[in-house]
């Protein structure tokens, strides 16, 4: 007669196997598909054999540690799993391994690019301290913008406003990026304006409104792209956040530091003038700061008593919406619609779970815009 111990040693085995049975390694051609951490949950999702849907709610609970705080820390994997439900443990587990295919793919032994850091990475949760390397956070938002030295130094010069500076050097940097893994005569196809960059990044050149827009609507599609790289650098709009958060830094505080000496926060998030930028993660900075910044940005150069400066030159030729358009006001969170796309067509994900996130994300977009525009007809 089987004793109680091997009937739960026997049936645990049996529940381990018929959960695993329905996942399934994606093959090497799938594999190319799932380019981004992100493809690669909404792959295992699918196959996960399950009804079950990890919304993007639900994965910010299980990522952060107080996912309605300013100033909230991401966990470690072992902290996510503790948290997480047998059918999201073994989704993320079928994600993970999916993830290492892909990395396979490329070339690179299996963990060689951990699927959690990179979903992180892709997610935004990930901020710019630094433990143990006092005020090296103040140099890191810089390296993590990869923005180049004149570049960033010229723009600073030129264009007034922190965050729209932001917006015109990493345009131009982007535009330079193109120019160097493409062919001159493939440029101008690919929206690379010449004149406009060099209108900008030249000492003793001045722009114009038909540089400005150029530039403006290279941003735009670049944001619009999404733009997790494998083994790259940030996505584009945390690329641009960090350069803004830059410049910020570089006009300084008034009354005091608002950082540590590791960039962590001294003030709560309640302190709106007080943010310490490092310790926001990038999709904070994103959702949070940057907007307000454009807001700043706008009233500080609209309310000025001094003669017509470049500044307020700048505004009389975009307008105030052109301030902030190029955002993609709702930066997609967790499943974008574009990802969902290029899965559908390689016919990875049903075509009706495209069209549910795309109306989705239309809806959020629709509705950050209205934000947008009304706090700037209260100024």
């Amino acid at each position: 007669m089987m004793n109680k111990y091997k009937l739960f040693v026997v049936c645990t085995c049996l529940c381990s196997v018929i959960s695993n049975a329905s996942a399934r390694e994606p093959t090497f051609s799938e594999a190319k598909q799932l380019n981004s951490p992100v493809k690669a949950l909404r792959w295992a999702i699918k196959h996960s054999g399950n009804q079950h849907n990890l919304t993007d709610t639900r994965l910010k609970n299980l990522l952060l540690v107080e996912p309605n705080k300013l100033y909230s820390s991401a966990r470690d994997y072992s902290a996510v799993t503790q948290l997480a439900t047998n059918q999201e443990k073994q989704i993320l587990s079928s994600a993970e391994s999916a993830w290492d295919v892909f990395v396979m793919t490329q070339n690179h032994p299996p963990g060689t690019y951990p699927f959690f850091a990179e979903l992180k990475k892709q997610l935004g949760y990930e901020k710019a301290t630094s433990p143990g390397a006092p005020d090296k956070f103040i140099s890191l938002q810089r390296e993590l913008a990869g923005v180049d030295d004149d570049i960033y130094n010229i723009v600073k010069d030129k264009i007034p406003g922190i965050a729209m500076r932001a917006k015109y050097a990493m345009a131009a940097q982007l535009m330079r990026e193109q120019q160097q893994l493409i062919p001159e005569n493939q440029w101008f196809i690919n929206g690379i304006d010449t004149t406009a960059l060099a209108n900008l990044t030249t000492n003793g050149k001045t722009i114009n409104a038909e540089d400005l827009h150029s530039l403006n609507d290279y941003l735009s599609f670049q944001l619009s792209q999404g733009n997790y790289q494998f083994k790259g650098k940030l996505p584009t709009a945390f690329r641009l956040v960090r350069l803004a958060a830059a410049y910020r830094n570089d006009a300084g505080f008034l009354f005091g530091a608002v950082c540590t000496k590791e960039g962590t926060h001294i003030y709560d998030q309640s302190y709106v003038d007080r943010f310490c930028l490092s310790d926001m993660s990038n999709k904070q900075l994103y959702d949070r700061w940057f907007p307000r910044q454009l807001k700043i940005d706008h009233q500080r150069l609209k309310r000025s008593n001094q003669k017509p400066t470049f500044g307020q030159k700048l505004l009389e030729l975009v307008g105030v919406f052109f301030a902030i358009d190029g955002l993609g006001a709702a930066f997609l969170d967790f499943f974008e619609a574009a990802e969902a796309t290029e899965l559908s067509e390689a016919g990875l994900l049903e075509q009706e779970e495209v069209t549910a996130l795309e109306s989705e994300a239309a809806s959020e977009e629709a509705l950050a815009a209205e934000e947008y525009q009304g706090q700037f007809c209260r100024l």
